[in-house]
């Protein structure tokens, strides 16, 4: 399912599978990049892991997750939001090309119709044309 906001959604994918989106309005694109920022310091400070053991566990995550995919089953939210730091982490980090597994796609705006309708008012239209309008 995609869900759109103001401004649009952000679709992720992996393995050339669309898994979730996101959509951009309260929050937006640098927004999200800065989560995954935020999870490298984090797991860096707090946990102590390394950078080679920190891909490996993003990488683990986003296939666990995308392995639920193919099998069908509920992915819950937390798995999505979770799915969406370890891959903005992963693009900081370079190990994936952004373009790859990040669509941004704008919101459609709706085509206005010009009205066919025409108002005339009768009162303003001299006798003679007032005929040839109504095809007397």
């Amino acid at each position: 399912m995609i869900v759109e906001g103001k401004n649009g959604s952000m679709c992720l994918y992996w393995k050339d599978l669309l898994i979730c989106s996101f959509p951009l309005g309260r929050y937006d694109y640098e927004h999200y990049k800065k989560e995954g920022d935020e999870l490298i310091i984090q797991s860096m400070r707090m946990k102590g892991y390394n950078i080679k053991r920190q891909i490996f566990q993003y990488m683990l995550t986003c296939n666990s997750i995308h392995s639920k995919k193919l099998k069908k089953q509920k992915i819950p939210s937390m798995d999505m939001y979770l799915f969406r730091i370890t891959l903005m982490a992963l693009i900081k980090l370079k190990i994936i090309d952004e373009e790859d597994v990040v669509f941004l796609a704008p919101r459609k705006k709706g085509v206005k119709k010009k009205s066919t309708f025409k108002y005339i008012n009768y009162s303003m239209v001299p006798e003679n044309e007032l005929k040839d309008l109504l095809g007397h």
